[in-house]
């Protein structure tokens, strides 16, 4: 006899302690197992046919955790899974974690531990479940089953001290579960279940319940989260993703919508506390605020332009930092480093967030433009060269991954007020050319609408050395003697000669591909280098 039908023969014994014994040693031996190759289809639906007869039946109680626990198991692999679990049998571990009942009017103080273990450990198995059964994640659309409702009803208990913290973690994965595998669901709780709304209110009490400790030389107090209110607030912050991910910043919501100001405002509050995991935190509250609408990124500086240095734009501060912290992590846009989306999905959110902040906010444009473009003074190294965070953004504009290019040349642009000399000045030409041809500005004109302000950022050094700065590195380059002071005219003209002579055979081989400026500001690949000579300049006629 296998050990497969031996464990089927003490489960179906009757015995109590022989079925809990049982399902202990099943629950050790495949503690890691994600597969379980030793049970077919005929032992599988055996299995699961003992261990929800188990579960239901009452004189089994005390067997439930661990019953529960070898279903949490068991849904790690999702072979069979959509065979064997029925309707009937997702209403039994429904049931079992208190989700059946749309308005539920039980009372938390009356439950055992036990009752709270047996509603944690279903909640674990149900995550597994929905996670790896298709089949399932159809059953928990809200027109078929309470799941749904329970989950956001019971978000309403959150204040009841009796309620365990547990049964919210869990409540909240199965959420985001439901809400990220189901998306006809996101309507509902958004529109009909006011899920925004309640998970809102979750993150205000979080935060309320978290400690509070004086801040730096007394100016302002600082929250600090422990790691389990760290994670929940994860959870919370995914799924309110889940529910406003169809919207973005390039189609947002109602501009003057208050829910979005007040979500941006808890959202701040949490960019400046403290804490355990706090990298995890701002992760998800940065994407979290690329779904909101642009208008209310100004309570990211709330405050932010009354000169008083207030302690609320600390939250522009630690976005920024935190970019260059992921930069320097990843190694991004070094030359060794690797710029595929592997790398960059932490990065991406960030750059979107800090461009729509700059593009509709003047004060937050100019805060940020502080951080990212700092005046600049040193001339001898080119803009790439180095480890600020001004150039981590300036070796991406030539780095492989496209969207990560356009991202970082979005934000440059914006904060150089779609400017490209003042791009370039920074950049250096050769690593804003292709941003610029691609936008049709190799003419440098300007295309964008912004106020007119003191937001200058020539330097005394800048203006010093201006003009023996290569325009194409970035880099100062001492005056040098004209190579050509001492050519003959006929030797100017043959060099010259020579220069196109080569140019046309490069091009020829495919190496290089002349172009010439068109009309809408693009580069036009040119058939013959002597074309270029209609772009040249011509002289002034002597009177």
């Amino acid at each position: 006899m296998d050990l497969q039908q031996f464990l089927l023969l003490r489960l179906d014994s009757g015995n109590v302690s022989e079925i809990k014994n049982a399902l202990m040693t099943f629950c050790e031996d495949n503690a890691t197992s994600f597969s379980f190759p030793g049970y077919d289809k005929e032992k599988l639906d055996k299995l699961y046919a003992l261990l929800f007869n188990i579960l239901s039946t009452p004189t089994f109680s005390e067997c439930q955790v661990d019953c529960l626990s070898c279903f949490k198991l068991l849904f790690r692999d999702s072979k069979y899974l959509d065979d064997v679990i029925s309707q009937d049998k997702f209403n039994i571990l429904v049931h079992t974690a208190r989700l059946h009942n749309t308005q539920p009017t039980v009372c938390y103080s009356t439950l055992s531990t036990q009752d709270f273990d047996v509603m944690i450990e279903a909640e674990k198995a149900l995550c597994n479940l929905i996670y790896n059964s298709k089949q399932v994640q159809q059953m928990c659309h809200f027109s078929q089953s309470s799941i749904l409702q329970s989950i956001i009803y019971r978000l309403r208990t959150y204040s009841d001290p009796h309620l365990p913290y547990q049964v919210k973690l869990f409540d909240m994965k199965l959420l985001f579960l439901i809400t990220a595998f189901c998306p006809d669901v996101r309507l509902h709780v958004k529109e009909e279940q006011h899920g925004v709304i309640y998970l809102i209110e979750i993150l205000d009490l979080i935060l309320k319940q978290a400690t509070v400790t004086s801040g730096k030389q007394m100016q302002h107090l600082q929250i600090i989260l422990d790691e389990e209110q760290v994670l929940l607030l994860a959870e919370v912050l995914k799924t309110l993703f889940n529910l406003l991910c169809k919207y973005s910043l390039s189609q947002p919501l109602d501009d003057d919508d208050p829910l979005s100001h007040r979500l941006v405002s808890f959202l701040r509050e949490l960019l400046l506390c403290k804490g355990n995991k706090i990298d995890l935190l701002r992760t998800h509250v940065i994407n979290l605020l690329t779904t909101v609408s642009p208008s209310s990124l100004e309570e990211l500086g709330s405050n932010a332009s009354d000169g008083s240095g207030s302690h609320k734009t600390d939250a522009i501060h630690n976005i920024v930092n935190y970019l260059h912290e992921e930069f320097q992590r990843r190694n991004v846009g070094n030359k060794s480093g690797l710029t595929n989306l592997e790398n960059v999905d932490t990065i991406l959110p960030v750059l979107l967030v800090l461009s729509e902040a700059a593009r509709h906010h003047k004060t937050l444009r100019r805060l940020i433009r502080q951080l990212v473009l700092p005046a600049r003074k040193d001339f001898s190294s080119r803009p790439e060269e180095g480890d600020s965070l001004l150039s981590h953004l300036t070796r991406c504009l030539s780095c492989g991954n496209t969207t990560l290019r356009d991202c970082c040349a979005d934000l440059l642009f914006v904060l150089c007020k779609e400017n490209p000399a003042r791009l370039i000045k920074y950049t250096g030409y050769g690593n804003a050319a292709g941003m610029l041809a691609a936008r049709g500005l190799l003419g440098c004109q300007n295309s964008g609408q912004y106020s007119s302000s003191s937001e200058e950022s020539d330097t005394e050094e800048y203006i010093r050395v201006r003009d023996d700065i290569n325009p194409i590195t970035g880099v100062y380059e001492p005056p040098k003697s004209d190579p050509m002071i001492e050519m003959s005219e006929e030797r100017k003209e043959y060099e010259a000669v020579q220069l196109v002579g080569m140019i046309d055979k490069l091009q020829k081989m495919g190496v290089v591909q002349a172009c010439k400026l068109g009309e809408d500001g693009k580069p036009q690949p040119v058939e013959h280098i002597l074309e270029l000579r209609d772009q040249l300049p011509k002289p002034a006629r002597k009177e």
